[in-house]
């Protein structure tokens, strides 16, 4: 079931390749290492908002999230991502437009998880903020699977992941 999940992904969700499309997604992707993308958009939210402890919860809860998804639930899974499956990239070779290779497990996606948690941060208190935090979310987790990092069942678990931390977040801490 996950393989003809994955293959239907791999077939139909992800676009043909060109240079300027590369040029796009590779970029996004990159954005989304160390949700720095993230961070940036909480810089610019609190900012606005002027409370820096609504700040410090999200860069603590962002950190909580990353050390969990990038570390034992990754290693519980050690899938293999689909460029190394396919030699999409030779060993050593650098990846297009400042990407980093990933030295984790494919399974979850950690920028799928980290977008869709940040997004229900971002969004908890100020619905607008919604309209672009989920769809930019949903964008840099398509990336991955452009990019040829991800599954698309690792990109939906990320997904899945990153908004059940999001909402347990929202929930249990005074957000």
């Amino acid at each position: 079931m996950i393989k003809a999940i994955d293959k239907f992904g791999d077939r139909y969700l992800t676009l043909a390749r060109t240079t300027g499309r590369d040029a796009f997604w590779f970029r996004l992707s990159h954005l989304g290492d160390h949700s720095f993308l993230w961070f940036t958009l909480a810089l610019v939210r609190f900012a606005f908002v002027r409370d820096w402890r609504d700040f410090v919860r999200f860069v603590l809860v962002i950190a909580i999230e990353s050390g969990l998804t990038n570390g034992p639930i990754k290693y519980i899974f050690r899938r293999t991502r689909p460029h190394e499956q396919e030699n999409t990239y030779a060993p050593g070779e650098k990846l297009p437009h400042g990407m980093r290779r990933p030295i984790t497990s494919s399974f979850p996606s950690g920028h799928a998880a980290a977008a869709m948690c940040s997004a229900t941060l971002l969004s908890s208190s100020y619905p607008i903020v919604a309209l672009v935090a989920f769809p930019l979310g949903l964008t840099v987790a398509y990336s991955r699977m452009y990019t040829r990092m991800h599954h698309l069942t690792d990109v939906l678990g990320g997904l899945a992941l990153g908004l059940a931390y999001g909402y347990l977040a929202c929930r249990f801490i005074v957000w």
